[in-house]
């Protein structure tokens, strides 16, 4: 969302290209389309902005590479101001190339991109227009085969990773763009292809953290110790089929899957007594697919 809280950006997954759009949040609380923005790549799933607001960055899962288009004033989109492209593979038969998953921004403000195929994060320096230096870049290998997909900074500056294929939950120390193992927990034993993790989500209070696992549609809950360890692991369902993404509601009294499987979100109540029970469902049958991993 652009910081003026009336435009955001969305991630299009056409793999023959690298496409961004952005939307206007209307008062009626629909969207319009404002314009798009692309470039070489292809298959965005992932999507953020630059802390200034003055930029924003897409990861091509099909293509492998990451890319920067400019914000303008009025929040539209403007003119490509880096692609690059990753390179590499790891020990797993999904491996075979770069899949860039997320990008996000660090607390020192270096922009991080998680890729999947490469098994690795790579951090990279913005410049003054928000441009993507490649040179500065800085890469930390992870454990082959586990296929990072999504990170959450904490608020003690420790990182929490989570893994595809490995469905586990790995702790970093993170400085200077390098990211120094801790430890991990795994969620659950992989049981066949199409058990997958797939988001992580941590409280306000860095005091929780929640996931999802696909092929289970199963959802975590976890607390986080004063020193960022990670116990008491509590399993629940979705309510749904393949939980590709959850988010926290505003006051953190609930949680919402969306279950890419079903083609539905569904919100399940964080309270104490009612804890893990569906609250409300809503059905969207139109992004109901079943094989994307």
């Amino acid at each position: 969302m652009h910081p003026s809280k009336k435009i955001i950006y969305a991630a299009n997954e056409d793999d023959s290209r690298a496409v961004i759009s952005a939307h206007r949040i209307l008062t009626t609380g629909g969207t319009e389309l404002i314009n798009s923005a692309s470039g070489t790549g292809g298959g965005c799933c992932h999507v953020c902005l630059n802390p200034q607001g003055t930029a924003v960055y897409g990861a091509d899962y099909a293509a492998g590479n990451i890319i920067a288009f400019a914000v303008n004033q009025d929040g539209s989109l403007g003119a490509e101001l880096s692609n690059i492209q990753h390179r590499g593979e790891s020990t797993h038969k999904r491996q075979t190339q770069a899949r860039a998953h997320e990008v996000l921004f660090a607390p020192d403000e270096r922009l991080i991109a998680v890729d999947f195929g490469v098994n690795a994060l790579f951090s990279y320096r913005t410049g003054a227009q928000g441009e993507i230096i490649e040179s500065s870049a800085v890469k930390t290998e992870i454990k082959a085969g586990e296929g990072p997909r999504h990170l959450k900074f904490h608020p003690n500056g420790q990182a929490y990773l989570i893994t595809e294929l490995g469905c586990k939950i790995m702790r970093f120390n993170y400085a200077d763009g390098t990211f120094t193992y801790i430890d991990e927990i795994s969620l659950t034993l992989p049981k066949e292809e199409s058990t997958i993790a797939a988001e992580i989500q941590i409280t306000k209070d860095g005091k929780t953290l929640f996931a999802s696992v696909r092929g289970i549609d199963m959802l975590y809950r976890l607390d986080i110790e004063e020193d960022g360890r990670l116990t008491n692991m509590l399993e629940f369902p979705c309510f749904g089929n393949d939980p590709r993404m959850i988010a926290l509601s505003t006051d953190e009294t609930a949680l919402f899957a969306a279950n890419q499987g079903s083609g539905t979100v569904t919100e399940l109540s964080l309270e104490h007594n009612g804890f893990g029970e569906l609250i409300t469902e809503l059905n969207i049958p139109d992004v109901a697919f079943t094989d994307f991993f």
